[in-house]
Formats: C-alpha cells, structure tokens, sequence
C-alpha cells in the first residue's frame, strides 16, 4: 500500500505488514499542489520600450496565469488538486500599487476595465541611478522594477476510500521586468516676428 510519507522526495512511500496509518488526501494535496508549475506569464508593456511621465503606460501579462489542475492516484485515492490565480497584485517601482487582473494588450481608445494602466510622474533612465537629484530612489540601474506577484487559490478533491475535498494555502509567484521612463520637456524659444 502506497501512503503519503511528509518530507519525502515521492509522494509516498511502501509500508511493510498490516495495519498502518490511512489515506490522507489533505496531506497528499499539499504534497501535490507543490508539483504545480504556477507559470506567472511575462510582463509586456506599452509603449514597448520606454514609458513617458505624464502619459499612460498599459501592463500585461503574456501569457496571462491560467488554471493549472494535477491528479494523481495512491491507494485507490484519486487527488485532484486545483490552482485558480486569484488577484495580481501590480508594483510599478515608483511607490505606486494595483491590484487586478492579468491586464489586457494596449489598444487605441478609451482603456477596458480589465486594463492595467500607471501613470509615471518621474523619470527613471539606466544612468540616472546616483546621478540625477531628481529621481526617485526606487530608480534602478536599468529603469524601475515593474512586478506582478499572482496570488493563487488552490483547492482538492478526493474520491475513493475516503471522500473529501478543501482548500489548502494561496501561493504566490511572481515576475519582473525593468522598465525605464522618460520625460518630454517644454521650452520657450525667443525670437519670432514684431
């Protein structure tokens, strides 16, 4: 009989004779849930490259957090374990936070609901760091470091000698990317006609 053994490299392990602890699905959920990949997606942005103070930057991820499920069988105990990303928690490394949803790709027009958009008010260019008063100290060597940490809900379900099902604890994952900011200045140029 094959029974979850905590700490182990395989779910489970052989037990010798009889008797012996039973099934336990939470415990084999737990062991489960751990195999799950929990792919965060990558941080795209627009505009690609490098964003504007005082004009909307649109984030999103590709490919966004999708439902990912593994089952597996021990002892005539099938285990489903279940991972919905929940919320996306947005950091724009100039101090600024929003939590949403995996964002939407930019398009022209009126941003969607489901649009994660930031308006920087401070540059943030590779070679600013220590050198410019002016940025802010979240300023990194390479841009500001924009993340987005996805919360996972994770559930189970068990069906054979024991029927059950739960939830075990959220994860988290995250992804990173550097994003440099620029700024367009206005200036009075004299001269003109009399």
């Amino acid at each position: 009989m094959c029974i979850y053994a905590p700490g182990s490299v395989l779910p489970c392990y052989t037990l010798v004779g009889p008797g012996g602890p039973g099934v336990d699905p939470g415990a084999i959920a737990a062991s489960v849930a751990d195999r799950l990949s929990l792919f965060p997606g990558r941080i795209r942005t627009s505009p690609r490259v490098t964003g504007l103070t005082g004009a909307l930057s649109w984030f999103w991820l590709d490919p966004g957090p999708r439902t990912e499920e593994l089952t597996v069988t021990l002892a005539d105990e099938t285990v489903t374990v279940v991972a919905d990303p929940d919320t996306v928690e947005w950091r724009f490394g100039d101090g600024r936070e929003l939590s949403g949803g995996a964002g939407t790709p930019y398009r022209a027009g009126q941003p969607p609901a489901d649009a994660i958009v930031h308006e920087y008010e401070t540059r943030c260019l590779p070679g600013d760091q220590g050198r410019n008063p002016y940025v802010l100290a979240s300023c990194a060597s390479s841009g500001y470091a924009v993340e987005a940490v996805i919360v996972w809900r994770i559930s189970f379900s068990a069906s054979g000698p024991i029927d059950a099902s739960g939830t075990l604890p959220s994860r988290t994952t995250a992804t990173l990317r550097p994003y440099p900011v620029s700024e367009a200045r206005g200036f009075l140029v004299s001269g003109g006609s009399r």
